[in-house]
């Protein structure tokens, strides 16, 4: 539909007062639709925009560099196929997304690639046959990632300065994350997640060193003596 109050925009919030309405819906400026955002820095966003609200237009979105004072958006990187899951690395000199050929919104998992801010060099990762769905920055150089390698559910780090790959972990039991896996980094090496597998309810998962342990079950009360004499 064209109704106005359909387009998807940035606010921002600095943790008191009222939230402020960064990017505004078109009227005389070429349209800008935004379907995920991420901080690059301090005093820019990075984004997957498109030029409507449309579902089909998310199959042809771009990556979007907008000044957070100002709201002045700038294209950083027209893809061949679809992108998502955007972040800017905190000192706001690069970003990382994830392209792939995709079926629906909200489920990317494929190469995972970064650029600079000025949008003139990027490279597509090698990891290690892994499809990427989550990625985040451990740090200014160093990638967090979560993805599947066939029917395994596998986390890795990707230093930029040594390009190499490290994993940290991987299961064909364990899975994490709603719809894909999804993982946030924790320390040098470690990382949380929500895990569950066919036979063990969601619980948060701690990563560290290696070695996974359980801070708590999400499983409901009697689950377990539920569970006991199933076939």
């Amino acid at each position: 539909g064209d109704g106005e109050e359909l387009w998807r925009l940035i606010w921002v919030w600095d943790g008191t007062g009222q939230p402020t309405q960064l990017t505004v819906a078109p009227l005389n400026t070429r349209p800008l639709n935004t379907w995920e955002a991420s901080w690059c820095g301090n005093d820019h966003i990075v984004a997957v925009t498109s030029d409507s609200h449309s579902e089909g237009s998310w199959y042809a979105s771009r990556l979007t560099l907008i000044d957070a004072r100002t709201g002045q958006a700038r294209m950083l990187h027209e893809p061949r196929d679809q992108i998502g899951v955007p972040r800017g690395s905190p000192d706001g000199t690069k970003v990382a997304f994830i392209g792939a050929f995709c079926s629906d919104r909200g489920l990317v998992a494929g190469s995972l690639t970064v650029l600079d801010r000025a949008g003139t060099s990027v490279e597509v990762l090698q990891t290690d046959a892994i499809d990427v769905t989550s990625v985040e920055w451990r740090s200014p150089t160093v990638l967090s990632l979560a993805g599947l390698r066939g029917h395994e559910t596998v986390l890795a780090d990707f230093d930029l300065e040594a390009g190499r790959l490290t994993q940290i972990w991987a299961s064909t039991e364990l899975s994490c994350g709603e719809w894909a896996p999804t993982a946030a980094p924790i320390g040098d090496h470690g990382a949380l997640f929500v895990g569950e597998a066919f036979d063990r309810a969601p619980f948060l998962a701690e990563l560290r060193d290696g070695n996974l342990s359980e801070i708590a079950s999400l499983a409901a009360p009697g689950a377990e003596a539920a569970m006991a004499g199933r076939g």
